[in-house]
């Protein structure tokens, strides 16, 4: 009876503090820029052929610096 009570109450202050907490729209802004950020993150190691050996291929073909070893990927 005691374990039930107080797990009703904690249940409750959390899911209360969660919503205050998602409310806040400096919370939703830090959460969207860290999407946008993973996002662009993720683009850039595409285009430098960190992602699989295909695109490692691709981002070599592309610097003409590095086509040489284009060949050897």
């Amino acid at each position: 009876m005691i374990g039930w009570l107080a797990k009703s109450i904690f249940n409750i202050k959390a899911k209360a503090l969660s919503k205050k907490a998602l409310s806040d729209p400096r919370l939703t802004a830090v959460f969207e820029k860290y999407q946008k950020d993973t996002n662009e993150f993720k683009k850039k190691l595409k285009r430098i052929g960190l992602t699989s050996s295909e695109d490692l291929r691709k981002a070599l073909e592309s610097n003409p610096k590095l086509a040489f070893m284009a060949k050897h990927a």
